[in-house]
């Protein structure tokens, strides 16, 4: 069977990726990933433009993934951008310097679209026949319900880890006063969503590097609750009751185990604890496909 090799750049609001997949319209296997941390969110002015600090960073970035690219046979190459440029005042402006610099036309994702796409990424892994999907980036969540393979409701919200931490957080890790102001702000976006009504998902779909982090602690934590990719939901509440009531011992774990997320830990379980609240879940299932791997499928067909 011939595999096409096809190249997907993720443009976020900390990080950039660089990925290359072999897809034979079936199944999609991860083959190269490299990150760079640029934290373009950082460098939004309060005008709510990119800097021209922010934006170098970027050409920086894709400068050197454009240097990858030309060694590698790629069928195709796509570009998209979620949260991290959809939501500035200057997007143009960051396009065109990106353009110019590599020849990359960047593809700006809406909120809805990320979502769905996010759903199609989930579903090409998992399958299932009802649930919650939630992607939790950086500067954006995006809330899918579906039942039966079809999308019942489609939601994006302004607010993700880095904006959650950057905005409450004065240290690395939150206190207790910045849990319950987080856990306000969470609380105030999502209650302006209109879900299903009823809609209960007992199997959450957690898309992102924070829900990956969350499922290495969970094992890691030991006890019976994590089978694979699957954890009972309970282990949220008894995380963030671990970090308030054991601090020292919990710091550690999450140093020794997933210090590339420190910071942004903690938001990202407060999100999904509200998510798992809100539709009384059971079962989280972290997810290895999401919005790029649904976005390829989108693009290749």
């Amino acid at each position: 069977m011939e595999y096409n090799m096809y190249g997907v750049i993720d443009i976020g609001s900390n990080t950039v990726r660089f990925l290359v997949y072999r897809y034979d319209g079936g199944r999609i296997d991860k083959v190269l990933s490299k990150k760079y941390v640029v934290g373009l969110i950082s460098y939004v002015n309060q005008d709510g433009a990119l800097s021209p600090e922010g934006i170098q960073e970027l050409v920086d970035a894709m400068e050197e993934i454009s240097l990858f690219h030309r060694f590698i046979n790629l069928k195709d190459f796509f570009v998209f951008a979620t949260a991290s440029l959809r939501g500035i005042k200057n997007t143009q402006e960051v396009l065109d310097a990106v353009k110019k610099a590599t020849g990359y036309n960047i593809d700006v994702l809406s909120g809805e679209q990320e979502a769905s796409l996010a759903f199609s990424g989930v579903m090409s892994e998992n399958g299932g026949n009802a649930g919650v999907v939630a992607d939790i980036g950086g500067g954006s969540t995006e809330v899918v319900c579906f039942r039966n393979g079809e999308m019942l409701s489609v939601d994006s919200v302004r607010m993700g880890t880095l904006t959650l931490y950057n905005s409450c957080v004065a240290g690395v890790l939150p206190d207790d006063d910045e849990m319950e102001r987080i856990t306000q702000i969470i609380r105030q976006n999502l209650s302006g969503v209109k879900f299903p009504d009823g809609f209960k998902g007992s199997n959450a779909y957690w898309v992102g590097g924070t829900g990956r982090a969350v499922l290495k602690i969970v094992r890691e934590a030991g006890g019976d609750y994590s089978k694979g990719d699957r954890y009972d939901a309970k282990c949220l509440r008894e995380l963030i009751d671990f970090y308030k009531n054991d601090r020292h011992d919990c710091e550690k774990l999450l140093v020794k185990f997933v210090p590339d997320r420190l910071h942004t830990f903690l938001p990202g379980v407060l999100v999904f604890s509200e998510v798992v609240r809100i539709f009384d879940v059971s079962e989280i299932i972290t997810s290895v496909g999401g919005v790029r791997e649904g976005y390829l499928i989108h693009k290749v067909g």
